[in-house]
C-alpha cells in the first residue's frame, strides 16, 4: 500500500489523524515511509512494521539527537531496517553517540540508512574518522562481536549492515 499526500497543505492535528487511521487499519503493514514529526504522535504499538523511513525536519539537524530513539522503539518495536532522511546529519560526536544507541535499543535492527536522499559531500578524511570513531567509540562490545559493514558509497549516504 502506498499513500502519498502533500503534507505541507494539511495541517498537522490532521495529519497525524490519517497517520493514525492508516497504521490502526493496517496491521500488516511492514514498511513505511513517513515524516517523524507525524509519527512521533501516534499513541499506539505497531510491532508490525519492521522497515520504517523517517522523514526528518531540515532543522532537526543542529538537535543533539535528531529524533527521539526510545519513542522510535515504542512506535516500531520490531524494527529491522531504519531510514533516515530530510535533516542533513552532519559526522560528528553528537552522531556517533546517536548511531550507537539506535543500535543498542533495536534488537532485531540489521540495516540503518543515514542521509538517505540528501546530496552533501563531505571530504573523503572527514568520512574515514567519522567510521574509524564509530567503531573505536563502541570499545569492542557490538562491532567487534558482529561481521558489521560500515559503508559511504555515495555523497554523505552512511549504509551500516549489522
Amino acid at each position: 500500500m502506498t499513500f502519498k499526500s502533500k503534507t505541507e497543505r494539511i495541517k498537522e492535528a490532521e495529519r497525524v489523524y490519517i497517520v493514525k487511521q492508516i497504521l490502526d487499519s493496517s496491521p500488516n503493514l511492514l514498511h513505511i515511509e513517513i515524516e517523524w514529526n507525524d509519527f512521533r504522535h501516534c499513541s499506539q504499538r505497531y510491532s508490525n512494521l519492521q522497515h520504517v523511513h523517517l522523514l526528518l525536519d531540515r532543522l532537526c539537524c543542529q538537535a543533539k539527537e535528531p529524533f527521539d530513539i526510545d519513542r522510535l522503539n515504542k512506535l516500531a518495536p520490531n524494527l529491522c531496517c531504519l531510514e533516515i532522511s530530510g535533516g542533513y546529519l552532519i559526522f560528528n560526536e553528537n552522531l556517533l553517540q546517536f548511531i550507537f544507541k539506535i543500535i543498542h535499543r533495536f534488537d532485531k535492527l540489521v540495516y540503518v540508512t543515514l542521509n538517505k536522499k540528501d546530496l552533501y559531500r563531505s571530504k573523503p578524511a572527514n568520512k574515514i574518522i567519522f567510521k574509524e570513531r564509530l567503531i573505536e567509540i563502541d570499545n569492542g562490545r557490538l562491532f567487534h562481536s558482529k561481521d558489521i559493514q560500515i559503508r559511504f558509497p555515495q555523497l554523505d549516504r552512511l549504509y551500516i549492515w549489522i
